[in-house]
């Protein structure tokens, strides 16, 4: 039915990879507009369960409303970060987007850049506690090379050096 819940806030929940995935096939078909925020942050997703997810996130009616996406403190490694990228692409509203603490390394924020680069909307991005070195800090600076909306970026908490801050 209708709903005006803007805000879905299932942190520190242990929904895991079948809870994400019931909640894409929900979302999928949800005829709510108003939803702007979903976090799911500490709720043990992976990237198979990120997967599922964003699979319902690209097919929902509200997905032109959705602007902020908290994923943090899961397990989404570089498949959910593969699981994202077209979500970050074919989203015209995805302002704000955390993933911070989830072991993305370098290969996640490798599958990130592309979409990170396409997006002229995405302003937040935090991969805070990664695991990223110096090769994926320069994936994502050729990314925003070509992104002039990203205007918050959060790398603390990984292993950059000063050349990686160069």
């Amino acid at each position: 039915g209708r709903s005006n819940l803007e805000v879905l806030s299932l942190k520190r929940n242990l929904i895991g990879d079948k809870g994400a995935a019931a909640l894409g096939s929900m979302l999928a078909s949800w005829r709510c507009r108003k939803l702007h925020t979903l976090c799911l942050s500490f709720c043990s997703v992976s990237g198979q369960g990120l997967s599922s997810l964003c699979a319902g996130l690209c097919r929902m009616p509200t997905v032109i409303s959705l602007t902020s996406l908290d994923v943090s403190n899961n397990f989404c490694k570089v498949d959910g970060c593969r699981a994202l990228a077209p979500l970050i692409m074919d989203s015209r509203k995805l302002k704000h987007l955390n993933l911070g603490n989830n072991c993305i390394e370098d290969e996640g924020v490798k599958a990130l850049a592309e979409a990170v680069g396409h997006s002229d909307v995405l302003e937040t991005l935090n991969l805070e506690g990664n695991h990223i070195t110096n090769t994926g800090v320069r994936s994502l600076c050729e990314a925003l090379k070509k992104n002039c909306a990203v205007n918050a970026l959060e790398l603390q908490c990984n292993e950059i050096d000063h050349i990686g801050a160069m």
